[in-house]
């Protein structure tokens, strides 16, 4: 089966794509390595992220995310893979239960 883009899912992956090209050269990820840094990713990029949305990327619309699905986080993902990006690749998992939606309570931290 063959993996057609939607123009949207097109957009975003060209989107990613410049955005880490341009944000996090490989020289960002050694440059971690070489100092030691105890944090293991650059915040800075992190923040930037955030502000393009992408820790919200599949996160239904009425809780403050974008509302695309896996496929579009995965268009994401595999770019940050590709450039090597020097962050975090898990964008979205949840932390906070009250951003959860009902279908997710194991993920709670309420007992």
């Amino acid at each position: 089966m063959a993996l057609v883009l939607t123009e949207e899912q097109e957009l975003l992956k060209d989107t990613a794509s410049e955005f880490v090209l341009e944000n996090s050269p490989v020289a960002r990820l050694r440059k971690l390595r070489d100092t030691a840094d105890s944090t293991g990713f650059s915040r800075s990029l992190w923040k930037e992220m955030a502000e393009l949305g992408w820790m919200g990327l599949h996160v239904d619309e009425s809780l403050g995310g974008q509302g695309f699905g896996l496929a579009e986080l995965s268009i994401v993902v595999e770019e940050l893979g590709y450039a090597m990006a020097a962050s975090y690749t898990h964008l979205t998992l949840p932390t906070n239960s009250d951003a959860l939606p009902p279908r997710a309570p194991f993920l709670s931290h309420q007992k």
